[in-house]
């Protein structure tokens, strides 16, 4: 699994742009394809991605207390994301980050034993 640095992404995009165009389609509407690509390459979101295996977008922050990596869209295969997961966990510490978050169907709580902590509810008006 690598970090794609921004001079890469438009080496890497090709690669990535299906899974995290369906991965898109299932959001709160905050963003499209274009919206996640401008903030990875502008260093607000980081891609984290395993060639024909995965991709995520990861999005850090700081917060008073704690240090958060969230995972906002994933695409590939299962296997592949379950496997990334726990590499990502032991970067994500290494780098100092306190909690990891996955928002996502109900589907990844299953597959990677989250423990449900909450419900993102949404209307549109």
């Amino acid at each position: 699994m690598m970090l794609v640095p921004h001079f890469e992404l438009p080496h890497v995009w090709p690669k990535v742009v299906k899974w995290l165009e369906e991965a898109i389609k299932i959001n709160q509407g905050d963003e499209n394809l274009f919206d996640v690509g401008m903030a990875i390459n502008s260093g607000i979101y980081e891609l984290w991605w395993e060639d024909g295996k995965f991709a995520a977008v990861v999005q850090i922050q700081d917060f008073p207390r704690q240090r958060v990596a969230t995972i906002l869209y994933a695409g590939g295969a299962l296997e592949a994301f379950k496997e990334m997961y726990l590499v990502a966990k032991k970067i994500a510490k290494d780098r100092g980050i306190d909690v990891m978050r996955v928002w996502g169907r109900a589907g990844w709580e299953r597959s990677l034993g989250l423990k449900r902590i909450g419900v993102i509810l949404q209307e549109t008006l």
